[in-house]
C-alpha cells in the first residue's frame, strides 16, 4: 500500500470516505496501485430524451427470429459504446479480480452461430460452428447481445452450475454420454464441455440496476408520454414510399388520407412502446452496464438452481477467461483416454422403458 495517497482515498459529495463495501473502493485501490484499471469500462448515460427526439429510428425496424442477437440492444450498444471489446484475462487475473470485488459469472450456451459463407459467387447464410464461436465472438467479435424472459441482453450467472445445465454434455467417438461419479442418487453424472460455458467478471464499478427497480417502469412511461403518434407519421411514409418505389417519403403523403395516417401512426406507436419497453432495452437505454435478476423471480433461472442472474449490456465493463486450450483442459473434465474407460459405463446405465 505504500503507493497509494490516502488523499486520494474515495470520497462521497459531502467529503466523507465511501463505503468499501459499496462504492467499487477496492477496484479503485487496486488499480492506482497497478496503474491502471482491469477493465476499459466506457460510462453509458441516459439515452431516453434521444429516443423521444427521434421515435421513428427503431419503427422500421426488422427483428429476424433468424438473427443472433437483437437489433435494438446491438443498436444502443453501439449508441452507448458498450460493444467495444471486453478484457481478456488468465484464470489467475480472474481469481484476483473476484478477490477485489468483482462479480464472477459464468455462461453456458448450445447451437450454432449464424455465419456465412461464399458459393459460386454468391453469399450463403447457414449454420455455424459450435458454442465454442458464440464465446469467441463475445470475445474478440462484433457485439451481438442475447435473450431472455426477463428482458434482451447477455445472460450470465453465478452459479457455474446453471452454465453447466445450459453447455453441451460430452460424449465418446461412438456418441455415447460419458458418465463419471458424482453426489447424485445413481452415483454418476454426465461431463458438460467446459469449452461450452465462459467465466467472467463484472467491473465492482458497474451500475447495475435491478430487473423490479421502479426506473424501468419510469422509463417506459417517459416514452409513452413524451412520444407524439404525428411524430411517427414521417417514419411511417418512409416505409410506405420504400415499399411504393418512391424517392422521397414526403411522396408518399398522398396515399392516404390524413385520418389514415394518424391511425398508423397510433399503431405503429403501440408496436414501438411494445419493443422499446423490454426491460433489457430500458436498461441500457438508461446507460446501466447490467440488470440484476435476484434469485426467486417466479419464471426462475431455467434450471434447477434458481441462482441470480445477471443479463450483460456494456461489455467493456467484463473481463472474460481466456479460450480454453483444448490439450489443457481442466482437471475434472474426462481427457481423451479416460473416454474409452468412461464409455462403458455410459452403456451399462439403466433404461427405463415406457
Amino acid at each position: 500500500m505504500a503507493d497509494w495517497d490516502e488523499a486520494e482515498h474515495p470520497r462521497d459529495g459531502a467529503g466523507r470516505f465511501r463505503d468499501k463495501a459499496g462504492g467499487g473502493w477496492v477496484g479503485v485501490v487496486s488499480d492506482r496501485i497497478r496503474g491502471g484499471s482491469r477493465y476499459k469500462r466506457v460510462e453509458g448515460r441516459d439515452l431516453s430524451d434521444e429516443i423521444v427526439a427521434d421515435p421513428g429510428r427503431y419503427v422500421d425496424l426488422y427483428l429476424d427470429p433468424n438473427r443472433f442477437g437483437d437489433e435494438v440492444v446491438d443498436d444502443l450498444a453501439r449508441r452507448q459504446g458498450f460493444d467495444g471489446l471486453p478484457t481478456v484475462g488468465t484464470a489467475a487475473e480472474l481469481d484476483e479480480a473476484v478477490a477485489e470485488g468483482g462479480v464472477e459469472m459464468w455462461r453456458g450456451v448450445r447451437g450454432s452461430l449464424p455465419s456465412r459463407s461464399v458459393w459460386d459467387g454468391n453469399v450463403v447464410f447457414h449454420q455455424g460452428s459450435s458454442p465454442i464461436a458464440y464465446h469467441e465472438q463475445w470475445r474478440s467479435g462484433e457485439y451481438r447481445s442475447g435473450n431472455g424472459i426477463y428482458g434482451q441482453g447477455t445472460y450470465t450467472s453465478v452459479d457455474r452450475r446453471v452454465a453447466e445445465h445450459w453447455g453441451v454434455t460430452m460424449t465418446d467417438d461412438r456418441g455415447q454420454l460419458i458418465y463419471v461419479p458424482d453426489d447424485s442418487f445413481l452415483g454418476t453424472g454426465t461431463v458438460t464441455d467446459p469449452r461450452s460455458y465462459a467465466r467472467m467478471v463484472l467491473s465492482p464499478d458497474a451500475r447495475v440496476i435491478d430487473f423490479s427497480d421502479p426506473a424501468l417502469g419510469a422509463y417506459t412511461k417517459k416514452l409513452r408520454e413524451g412520444i407524439e403518434p404525428a411524430a411517427l407519421v414521417e417514419a411511417v411514409q418512409r416505409q410506405e414510399a420504400e415499399l411504393a418505389g418512391f424517392d422521397r417519403p414526403a411522396d408518399a403523403a398522398d396515399l392516404y388520407e390524413p385520418q389514415e395516417w394518424e391511425q398508423f401512426a397510433r399503431s405503429t406507436k403501440k408496436k414501438l412502446m411494445a419493443l422499446l419497453a423490454d426491460r433489457g432495452r430500458a436498461a441500457i437505454a438508461l446507460g446501466y452496464d447490467a440488470m440484476v435478476v435476484r434469485s426467486g423471480e417466479k419464471w426462475g433461472d431455467g434450471s434447477d438452481y434458481d441462482a441470480t442472474q445477471y443479463v450483460i449490456l456494456n461489455r467493456t465493463a467484463l473481463l472474460v477467461q481466456e479460450a480454453y486450450d483444448e490439450n489443457l483442459l481442466p482437471p475434472e473434465v474426462v481427457r481423451s483416454w479416460e473416454t474409452h474407460r468412461a464409455a462403458p459405463i455410459a452403456r451399462e446405465q439403466p433404461r427405463y422403458d415406457d
